[in-house]
């Protein structure tokens, strides 16, 4: 494979694919995600412990599984409100018109040996990955969550426990 060495960060933060697409070209791209349940429960995190994010209030005030049950039953309210940017699957971010446009996607559970993996198809030296930019908190048994909660998780993020090989509680 040919690699442009003088690579470009795009997208910044959380954009999605139609967000780069103009700057793209015939670039490869590749992106990272993670497990559904840790994908919502990060969110649920960040916003309970940083007070400047739009839904601190009301998961400083409240439990997961009731975040999960408003987060999904708000979410179109929010997305036309504009708060937090687009809140969307991971399929959404990767995908342009219903067909994902990522050439490599990477496990976060599996970040470092697949970024090396892709660094070697690249031809280039495998690195060490530093943590940066992570929210502190401690995870949870997903196994102990209330049936509705996984199933509520498990129906809005189908298409990314297909598309990503993550398995369903």
């Amino acid at each position: 494979m040919d690699i442009d060495r003088n690579y470009k960060e795009i997208g910044y933060g959380h954009a999605d694919y139609s967000e780069i697409f103009p700057e793209i070209r015939d670039n490869k791209v590749f992106s990272v995600v993670r497990n559904p349940y840790n994908w919502i429960y990060s969110v649920y995190q960040y916003a309970k412990i940083y007070n400047s994010h739009p839904f601190h209030i009301y998961c400083a005030t409240h439990n997961f599984e009731d975040f999960v049950v408003w987060y999904f039953k708000n979410i179109e309210t929010l997305n036309k409100s504009g708060v937090n940017g687009k809140l969307q699957t991971q399929t959404e971010y990767v995908s342009m018109h219903g067909e994902i446009k990522v050439n490599y996607i990477l496990k976060m559970e599996n970040l470092e040996s697949e970024f090396n993996d892709l660094l070697s198809v690249c031809r280039l030296n495998s690195i060490q990955i530093g943590r940066f930019n992570c929210t502190p908190y401690e995870m949870i048994d997903f196994s102990t969550l209330k049936k509705e909660t996984i199933d509520i998780i498990n129906e809005k993020y189908h298409q990314d426990f297909i598309n990503f090989n993550y398995k369903k509680l």
